[in-house]
C-alpha cells in the first residue's frame, strides 16, 4: 500500500500495536503499551495459528509450520544452507500439498502423511483423490494415507520422523501443516462465545450485539474455514451490518483450485449428493488423467471436481455458484458435453 493509504481514508492505522483486553461492559480496547480506545462497534480480524499436533519431539531445528512468508523463506534457506535431500510433510491437505511440490522443485525428496484415506478429502472423493496421488507421485512427492507421525527424531536437528505403523522415515526436515487453530483469546476474554473460533451468526455478529468477527478467527457453520476468499466475503458482510445496513453471509465454500504446475484441479460445492433427490454426471473422457463429476440435487448443480480440464474449471464454478437449472441440459451433460453450462 502507499504511505499514506490509511491517511487519505481517515483509518487511525497503528502499526506494531496489540490490543491486550475488550472490555465489552464499556467498550473499550485496552492496548498493549496501556492505552484505551472506545469503539461503538468492534470487529475482530485476529486470524489464526498453524494447529500442530501433539508430537513428541517437535522443537528440534528443522521442524517448520507454514503460515506467513517469513516462513516460506526460513524454509527455502534451510533447505539450501543444509543441502536437504529428504523432507516429510504432516499434513496431506492443499497447504501440505503445495508446499510438498514446491520442495519437490528443490530436488528434495518428499513424503505426506495424511490422516485420511486419500487427498484432500475435504474437497475430493475417492477416485479424484486417487488420480491426484498418482499425479502427485509423478511429480516426486509420495503420500502415505492414513498415516501420522508419532515422534520427530534427532539430536539437534531433524534427522528422522517415526510414523504411526512403527516404521521410521530418515529425514532432513519435517514441515507440519494439519491446519489452523483460530486466534480467539481475544475474544475470550471479552467473554464472547467461542469454540472453535469466534462463534458468528450469519451477520457475522458475535455473542455480543456490538461486536463483529470475520476471517481466519471465527467459526461459522460449525468449523473455520480457513480460506481467503471467504474471509474476504464474511469482512464484507460484517462492515456492513456493523455500520448499520443489512447483509447476509450466505457460507458457501468457494471454490478450491490446486496451486501445483501441470495439476488442474478444481473442487466447489458438495463432493457426494446429499439426500434422496441427489444424482452424480461422471463423464469417463478415456484418458486416465481427466476427471469430470457433478453433483445435482432438484434439477440444479450442487458441486462439481474437474482434474485436467482447465477450459471449463471458469464455467462450471460460475454454474455451482449460480446453483444453474440444469434438468434440460443433462443430456449433453451426461455425453460429456460441458460446453453448455457456458452458454
Amino acid at each position: 500500500m502507499p504511505s499514506d493509504w490509511a491517511h487519505v481514508r481517515r483509518i487511525d492505522y497503528r502499526r506494531g500495536v496489540a490490543a491486550s483486553w475488550i472490555n465489552a461492559v464499556h467498550r473499550e480496547v485496552l492496548t498493549q503499551n496501556g492505552e484505551t480506545i472506545a469503539y461503538d462497534r468492534l470487529l475482530l480480524t485476529t486470524g489464526a495459528l498453524p494447529f500442530v499436533p501433539t508430537i513428541e519431539g517437535f522443537g528440534l531445528g528443522g521442524i517448520f509450520v507454514m503460515r506467513t512468508i517469513d516462513d516460506a523463506v526460513q524454509l527455502q534457506q534451510h533447505i539450501r544452507r543444509r543441502r536437504c535431500r529428504t523432507a516429510v510433510v504432516v499434513g496431506g491437505g492443499l497447504l501440505g500439498l503445495e508446499t510438498a511440490y514446491s520442495m519437490s522443485q528443490l530436488d528434495v525428496r518428499v513424503f505426506v502423511l495424511d490422516l485420511a484415506s486419500w487427498p484432500p478429502s475435504r474437497q475430493l472423493d475417492r477416485p479424484g483423490g486417487a488420480l491426484l496421488w498418482q499425479m502427485m507421485s509423478d511429480l516426486g512427492v509420495k503420500i502415505l494415507p492414513q498415516m501420522e507421525a508419532r515422534r520427530i527424531l534427532g539430536t539437534e536437528w531433524v534427522e528422522a520422523v517415526e510414523l504411526s505403523n512403527g516404521s521410521t522415515l530418515s529425514a532432513d526436515l519435517c514441515l507440519v501443516a494439519a491446519g489452523i487453530r483460530p486466534n480467539a483469546a481475544l475474544a475470550e476474554s471479552a467473554g464472547l462465545v467461542v469454540r472453535r473460533g469466534v462463534v458468528v451468526d450469519d451477520r457475522m455478529c458475535t455473542s455480543d450485539p456490538h461486536i463483529f468477527a470475520a476471517g481466519d478467527a471465527v467459526e461459522f457453520g460449525e468449523r473455520p474455514l480457513g480460506l481467503w476468499p471467504a474471509a474476504m466475503e464474511q469482512a464484507h458482510a460484517a462492515v456492513v451490518n456493523l455500520l448499520g445496513s443489512e447483509c447476509r453471509y450466505a457460507g458457501a465454500t468457494p471454490p478450491t483450485r490446486l496451486k501445483v504446475a501441470g495439476i488442474d484441479l478444481l473442487s466447489v460445492g458438495d463432493i457426494e449428493p446429499r439426500g434422496q433427490d441427489g444424482r452424480v454426471v461422471r463423464v469417463d473422457s478415456g484418458d486416465g488423467r481427466q476427471y469430470q463429476k457433478l453433483i445435482v440435487s432438484k434439477g440444479r448443480i450442487r458441486g462439481a471436481i474437474l482434474i485436467g480440464h482447465e477450459e471449463l474449471a471458469d464455467s462450471v464454478a460460475a454454474a455451482v455458484e449460480a446453483q444453474l437449472e440444469v434438468s434440460h441440459l443433462l443430456p449433453s451433460l451426461e455425453h460429456g458435453d460441458w460446453s453448455v453450462l457456458a452458454a
